[in-house]
């Protein structure tokens, strides 16, 4: 602003005072557009580092979760497994909710995971019974001389 009153108070002609007006105006579009130029190259700056920031975020958190599904199927390493995976064996379903497919390796490679056993209630004994060779009461007439 004490640019412009300098020029309007000067002795200089309308002429003169018109040009210098003009060049002074010129002067600080150049500036401001160099200054909005600057900002728009950090906005952008910043804006593709935040968007590098929620990728990261929503890859680690994509692994996480099929980290914790390959636990839950019982596998044994989580990191050979993850390397098998192909795209389609990870999906959104219908509801949006992340999914992953792991039988198609659990067939392929399945000493990958623990196999699950049905553990057998007992003591390892022959079962003794009505249908057994001797009974009881075979083993007691036996024991008490009767034959």
């Amino acid at each position: 602003m004490e640019q412009l009153s300098e020029i309007l108070n000067s002795d200089l002609d309308n002429e003169e005072k018109l040009k210098r007006i003009e060049s002074l105006i010129e002067q600080n579009y150049v500036e401001k557009s160099a200054i909005d130029e600057k900002e728009s190259v950090l906005e952008q700056k910043y804006m593709d580092e935040i968007q590098k920031l929620k990728d990261g975020y929503e890859n680690e958190k994509k692994q996480a979760f099929i980290n914790s599904e390959i636990q839950k199927c019982g596998g044994k390493n989580t990191k050979a497994i993850t390397a098998l995976l192909e795209d389609s064996d990870v999906y959104t379903d219908e509801t949006g909710k992340l999914c992953v497919d792991l039988s198609r390796i659990m067939e392929s490679d399945p000493y990958l995971f623990t196999q699950k056993s049905e553990k057998v209630m007992g003591t390892g004994a022959a079962k003794s019974g009505p249908n057994s060779k001797k009974s009881f009461l075979d083993y007691a007439r036996k024991g008490a001389g009767l034959k």
